[in-house]
């Protein structure tokens, strides 16, 4: 018993990035979200079809973290690929007029925006464009406006025909922009898309 309590203390399931691939030896490095660095072998990977080729840098993973004990270096194992644009993109949709303005959902709310920050730093989206946005929605005083701003960003989101993940950006928005109750009086869910935009083109600046 004692052993196998040694063994579960040592595996620690986390959440990282690929940020250097060695393609050469099939081999990698994940940086997790608590900052640590983790390598990794293809075969770590639990698809058993999956090759070294179909991982790319910025991909993200969800892993086991196991420190070897015969060098004490810690190494990523039962590595899966998530589809967090996917995943993130349903989350925005369903809680970004809420989580905001929730203190026990706040700090999930920013980590799933940064990460999606960081998924997006690698599509062809122009930082004009989302300054563009951004200066819409924040000068946009009421839901009304805010409801006006869905040609204007249809328009700027018809620019990424060719790249359906910048354009899923836009499609978050739009949706979200569409969900806002118009009653008057409730500007709660305004006032929380107004944040989840200001979080999120903040960490899209910074990477």
């Amino acid at each position: 018993m004692e052993d196998l309590n040694k063994e579960a203390r040592k595996k620690v399931l986390t959440q990282g990035t690929i940020i250097k691939l060695v393609k050469e030896l099939n081999f990698g490095v994940v940086e997790t979200e608590n900052n640590n660095f983790l390598f990794f072998h293809i075969s770590n990977f639990v698809e058993d079809d999956l090759s070294i080729d179909d991982l790319s840098e910025g991909d993200v993973i969800m892993c086991e973290s196991q420190i070897q004990e015969s060098d004490g270096r810690a190494s990523a194992i039962n590595c899966e690929r998530l589809e967090i644009k996917g995943y993130l993109k349903d989350y925005f949709i369903k809680n970004a007029l809420v989580d905001p303005s929730n203190e026990n959902r706040f700090e999930q709310f920013c980590e799933s925006s940064r990460e999606y920050a960081r998924f997006l730093k690698d599509t062809s989206l122009d930082m004009e464009d989302i300054n563009a946005v951004a200066d819409l929605i924040e000068n946009a005083a009421s839901v009304m406006k805010i409801k006006l701003l869905r040609p204007k960003i249809a328009k700027i989101s018809a620019k990424y025909s060719e790249d359906k993940t910048a354009k899923e950006l836009f499609e978050i928005f739009d949706e979200l922009i569409k969900n806002i109750n118009p009653t008057p009086g409730e500007s709660q869910e305004m006032e929380n898309f107004k944040i989840f935009s200001d979080v999120l083109f903040s960490y899209m600046k910074t990477h």
